[in-house]
């Protein structure tokens, strides 16, 4: 999906993302402010798309974006 940025775009986006995340953190009382769980989803879904660049065979030999 970024691929289709300028990277000029993707550090401002970056650059939000960690306002934002820096104003929720400061939102959260101090004892809560100790842990921080990120829940990642490695999730690969299949895709028939044959114009889709950066495409690639996944370890299960489907198809993955």
């Amino acid at each position: 999906f970024l691929r289709r940025f300028e990277a000029t775009s993707v550090r401002d986006l970056m650059a939000a993302m960690q306002r934002s995340s820096a104003k929720v953190w400061r939102g959260q009382p101090k004892k809560d402010r100790r842990l921080a769980l990120i829940d990642a989803d490695g999730t690969q879904a299949e895709t028939s798309g044959e114009c889709k660049q950066g495409m690639d065979i996944s370890y299960k030999g489907r198809r993955t974006a």
